[in-house]
């Protein structure tokens, strides 16, 4: 059973973020709502939530577990972030 991501992933997409210019989010990277499966799922949320604030990239996220994870990651209320 897989529950979250581990740090390789995370660093990948944290490169990737770097080289894209949209991001479609459509489902959690691993089992959110148990700490500390929530890492991955929280880091990613807040980069992406920078990354969009500061404008290098548009962020578009939908589906309820989605939404549910960007509330526990404290950036859904982010005007930045479409949903």
């Amino acid at each position: 059973m897989m529950l979250d991501i581990g740090p390789k992933a995370i660093d990948s997409y944290q490169q990737a973020l770097k080289e894209v210019r949209t991001v479609l989010w459509n489902g959690p990277m691993g089992a959110f709502e148990v700490s500390p499966f929530d890492t991955a799922t929280v880091t990613l949320a807040q980069m992406v939530a920078e990354a969009t604030e500061a404008g290098r990239i548009l962020s578009v996220a939908g589906g309820g577990d989605t939404v549910a994870a960007l509330n526990h990651a404290g950036v859904a209320e982010n005007s930045a972030m479409s949903r």
